[in-house]
């Protein structure tokens, strides 16, 4: 059984945090967007939009380049 390295653990808790703070901005944009009464598939296709463009599924190459330089 392999423990994890530290910076498994560090990609790990930042990939954590970075949806929790992605979802919070698509979530506020939504309400946004309900309160300016903006049509309600606008809303969706452009939330799930956001959602998916701001998870980056590079993210463990980009930190290895960084961290190689």
């Amino acid at each position: 059984i392999e423990e994890e390295t530290p910076l498994q653990l560090k990609i790990k808790e930042f990939g954590k945090f970075l949806l929790l703070f992605c979802l919070g901005v698509v979530f506020l944009l939504f309400i946004i967007g309900v309160l300016r009464q903006i049509p309600l598939i606008t809303l969706i296709l452009t939330s799930v939009s956001l959602a998916v463009a701001a998870i980056p599924e590079g993210l463990p190459a980009i930190i290895t380049v960084a961290l190689s330089l």
